[in-house]
């Protein structure tokens, strides 16, 4: 593998780590018991929280396709 797969390779796995912790948010946030006895107001202003989290994950997802994500790229969204 060269350096530019294993960059590609390493985007690839970044991006399907975070994916993977906003599927658990996204549960957490708005399916879990705990969350469905939440308000609707809640619920919905945690739905928009989580809705601007994918829109950052597909912005992720264009620049790794058009070139490789770079390690500062990964961590600007790692509060997620």
């Amino acid at each position: 593998m060269n350096g530019r797969e294993k960059s590609s390779t390493a985007a690839f796995f970044g991006l399907w780590v975070i994916a993977s912790r906003l599927q658990g948010q996204i549960y957490e946030l708005l399916y879990c018991p705990g969350a469905i006895a939440q308000s609707d107001s809640t619920r919905k202003a945690r739905a928009q929280v989580l809705l601007q989290r994918l829109g950052e994950l597909d912005s992720l997802t264009l620049e790794a396709s058009v070139s490789p994500m770079k390690q500062q790229d990964m961590t600007a969204i790692d509060s997620i």
